[in-house]
């Protein structure tokens, strides 16, 4: 990428005697010589953003007297601290498209966050071993004059920390904020940038937009003049209403017809507006007597008719006001409607000039009556979508965008570029408009004959599948197009509902216990190379540590000191045994027991459990294998660990069977304190949600835990937007068919799957496989305890290597031996939402029902590929296992 247009400031003559006077008190002549230099910038930074958003050096410029703007203290505290703690706090930082970038919020004198943003730019250096670090270069004022110098620099760096040092010492604080939050060092989830567009809108009130011209990044705003609205560069220092990228963005704006009217844009692209002649439903895929017709167009064996005349009703139709359509010819009637139509194709239109010495018309057919009904031609027998009498388009022409939205990039402006193209090069007639185009597209999708509850079911999980995956991603539209009623609201009129606490299901509650614990199972688990998940086994506890825990656990949990003491009696050493080292490091975790041992509502389970602490059975006996292999497919952590007494003891010891007694009193008493009279709120419709088998079974509940956090850092990072929503979340079955989506209002979190599978499902599913599962079961143990007690959560082998702070009980890996989990690709929700991404880029500037209709559009289009090759499979398996005798 080429470098950045230059942006230093001219020197202002009043800005440097006002601060000669600021600063006359101050004795270093270098000190004084950095303040002129900062107040100069100010001032005219002022002068030229004088009427803009993005700038705060006039309102700096009153308060900042000396010293580091970055260190000037806000009180007691630096407004670097201020402003890193806002950062922190609301996460209002994000990669540019090309990834070298950085959009970072602004600050004012306070440190306090603003609706403005900083660009900064990571430059690479080497060292002299060949190793690269990275610098920030802020496209603001005061990172000008490092940001050239830097850009001139030789990127081969031989005295590192000394270089290091003394250029990020002078950075502005947006790179100091960046370099002190890890700006870019962490692992951007490429899968949820959007690729291959020039604009990233940062703002929309007031409008801030970051657009690359092809050879440097810009910031524009909208400048407010009485009643002229321009659109203004803020990097740019001369043509500033006409550079390159202003023009970008216009040319940008053009051809996504963006709008900045709200009002217009949900007129626009309001479902009522989206309306054609033509009535039929449009088969998908086309049934053979209309292939036929194709094949008969495409061959030049037949031509589009010239007389295009609506045909005769079956059935004895009438209008709406009862009257039956005439049935005579209206050629021979002379009932002509218009005789300006034309047809449009790929790669070339057919007008109403004379063709072998006709021209195309079109008739109608009225009522008998005095109604004033009448019946135009639909087209559809003739592979021809009628928009308004005037304009007809061939299904194949529309068939063609159908299939490359499905599988391509290109939006449909794109497309019809493309078009225009053709017609210029290839054809003597010309296109329609793009307006006209769009109308067309639209109504077109909206007459393909859909059966929403056949694409959104498998036929082999039903209308409520028990194992499904979900996740979110990132294919967002913009908040303001969204009207307010359409957000979740949180208020109910309902009692609150309580779940369990964590003390409640967790079998160590001290956290401090806990922790020498962990020190004394001797395994500690971290984040490694890339955030991955990293296990080692450290030392043993000290004495004193020893004593400690004792203390603590004798006070708390009596059952497992006793345990503890006799391993260290047999040892002579403070650290757990290895038969227990994994069994003391997942009691040490604020993971629920129930999520170590997922057999809370599994009463078989707990019955067999229960006869091995009472020492009724041999579990390992051959007569027990029927229960053994039960219980190893339902609680593998719990099999591993008595296996691994087994082999270490020759038995099970007795203590350590009491505490798995224990720990079993803990999974009962984690769903016996439920509420039993529950208020729900009424069913509400949700525009935002699709989900055409699952309805709404009842209304969404007001919860004790509500508002808590769980205090925890087993976490997944949300990807945050100024002005987009975050996404949206998709539950598929294990067979890869899309049951229906969400559009998040909010950060992906897990109050988003829990109100789907509460308020949508009439049972829980038996197994949810997300890569957030363990906070979702902690989630819904907090509010519906006995509802989610037949569940299993688990984290895919994909995602569990980042999970570091939760049990092995989620890891989908320790499933391997039941084979409802073993067979699951657990990735086809991933895979399957990488297609969603390619419409991203036609999505983002749609309003809330045009963006709903084509994400489901697309998904009822993938769904039926795979219904159809399922069906095909279960008909094929079915005929191999008759039993023809």
């Amino acid at each position: 990428m080429k470098p950045f247009k230059s942006t230093a400031s001219r020197t202002s003559r009043q800005g440097f005697n006002v601060s000669h006077q600021r600063l006359s008190t101050v004795e270093n002549s270098k000190e004084v010589n950095k303040q002129l230099t900062i107040k100069s910038r100010h001032t005219e930074t002022r002068k030229g953003l004088a009427s803009g958003h993005y700038s705060h050096a006039e309102e700096e410029n009153q308060h900042i007297l000396s010293g580091d703007r970055n260190t000037k203290e806000i009180g007691r505290i630096p407004r670097i601290a201020v402003y890193l703690k806002h950062l922190e706090a609301t996460k209002v930082y994000f990669p540019l498209s090309d990834r070298s970038h950085f959009a970072i919020a602004d600050c004012n004198v306070e440190g306090k966050l603003i609706k403005t943003f900083a660009i900064l730019e990571k430059l690479q250096f080497n060292n002299s071993d060949g190793t690269p670090f990275h610098l920030f270069a802020c496209m603001c004022t005061d990172g000008t004059l490092q940001r050239e110098r830097l850009r001139l620099l030789n990127r081969e760096v031989k005295n590192l920390q000394s270089f290091q040092h003394d250029e990020e010492s002078q950075y502005c604080i947006h790179a100091a904020a960046a370099n002190a939050i890890g700006l870019g060092d962490t692992l951007i989830d490429l899968d949820n940038i959007v690729e291959d567009i020039t604009v990233d809108q940062l703002s929309l009130n007031p409008l801030i937009v970051g657009i690359h011209d092809g050879e440097s990044y810009g910031i524009l705003s909208r400048e407010d003049r009485s009643s002229v609205q321009r659109i203004r560069c803020r990097t740019c220092r001369s043509n500033v209403h006409a550079c390159s990228h202003v023009r970008t963005y216009k040319l940008w704006c053009t051809e996504n017809e963006i709008e900045f009217n709200v009002e217009e844009v949900n007129r626009k692209d309001s479902t009522k507006s989206f309306s054609c002649i033509s009535e039929n439903k449009i088969p998908y895929p086309l049934p053979e007597k209309l292939r036929n017709t194709l094949d008969r167009y495409e061959s030049g064996s037949t031509t589009f008719p010239i007389d295009l005349i609506p045909p005769i009703l079956e059935g004895g139709q009438k209008c709406k006001h009862g009257n039956t359509w005439d049935l005579r010819d209206p050629k021979e009637q002379g009932w002509l409607l218009s005789d300006d139509v034309r047809i449009y194709k790929s790669l070339s239109s057919l007008s109403n000039v004379s063709e072998g010495g006709l021209i195309r018309k079109l008739y109608f057919r009225p009522t008998i009556g005095s109604c004033g009904c009448f019946k135009s031609y639909d087209g559809q027998e003739d592979l021809l979508l009628n928009l308004d009498n005037k304009h007809f388009f061939y299904y194949g022409f529309l068939y063609s965008y159908l299939h490359l939205m499905m599988e391509g990039k290109n939006p449909l402006a794109a497309f019809f570029r493309a078009t225009q193209s053709n017609y210029s090069t290839l054809s003597t007639t010309s296109v329609c408009s793009y307006n006209i185009f769009r109308l067309a597209w639209n109504s077109f999708a909206r007459l393909i004959d859909i059966n929403w509850n056949c694409s959104f079911q498998c036929p082999e999980c039903g209308p409520t599948p028990s194992t499904v995956i979900c996740d979110g991603t990132f294919l967002g539209m913009r908040k303001d197009l969204i009207p307010s009623l359409l957000y979740n609201s949180e208020e109910t009129h309902t009692k609150p509902i309580s779940g369990t606490m964590l003390k409640d299901r967790i079998y160590v509650v001290d956290s401090k216990t806990r922790k020498l614990l962990r020190v004394f199972s001797g395994i500690q688990v971290t984040k490694g190379i890339k955030g991955k998940r990293k296990i080692t086994y450290t030392g043993a506890l000290s004495k004193q540590q020893y004593k400690e825990l004792m203390k603590k656990l004798v006070k708390e949990v009596p059952i497992l000191a006793s345990l503890i003491e006799t391993l260290v009696e047999e040892t002579n050493v403070y650290i757990a045994p290895d038969p227990y080292k994994q069994f003391f490091f997942e009691l040490s975790l604020t993971s629920p027991v129930v999520g170590m041992f997922q057999i809370g509502g599994d009463q078989k389970a707990l019955h067999i459990l229960k006869q091995i602490c009472n020492n009724e059975i041999d579990i390992f006996d051959s007569s027990m294998k029927n229960e053994l292999s039960y219980l190893q497919k339902r609680a593998p952590l719990l099999c591993n660990f008595i296996f691994d007494l087994k082999q270490r003891n020759g038995n099970l010891p007795i203590k350590a069977l009491a505490v798995l007694d224990d720990i079993m009193k803990t999974i009962v008493n984690t769903f016996m304190c439920c509420d039993t009279n529950k208020e729900y709120s009424d069913v509400v419709s949700n525009q935002l949600s699709f989900f055409p088998t699952l309805p709404t079974v009842h209304g969404k509940g007001k919860y004790k835990a509500d508002g808590q956090q769980d205090k925890d850092n087993c976490r997944k990072e949300g990807y945050r937007h100024p002005t987009l929503t975050p996404g949206i979340f998709t539950v598929y079955c294990p067979h890869g068919i899309c049951y229906g989506f969400e559009a998040m209002t909010e950060c992906e979190s897990p109050k988003v799957p829990f109100a789907i599978f509460k308020t949508r499902f009439p049972k829980p599913p038996d197994v949810i496989i997300y890569d957030n599962a363990c906070n979702l079961h902690k989630y819904c143990l907090s509010r519906e305890p006995d509802y989610f007690k037949n569940t299993r959560f688990l984290v895919d082998k994909f995602h569990w290597k980042c999970h570091i702070a939760c049990s092995e009980g989620y890891n989908m890996e320790r499933y391997t031996a039941c084979v409802d989990t073993q067979t699951i690709n657990s990735q086809i929700n991933e895979q399957a939402n990488a297609g969603l991404k390619r419409l991203q880029s036609q999505l983002t500037y749609m309003n809330a029902d045009n963006f709903m209709f084509h994400i489901s559009l697309f998904l009822s289009l993938k769904n039926r590929e795979k219904i159809d090759k399922l069906t095909v499979n279960l008909a094929k398996n079915f005929i191999d296992n008759l039993n023809l005798d």
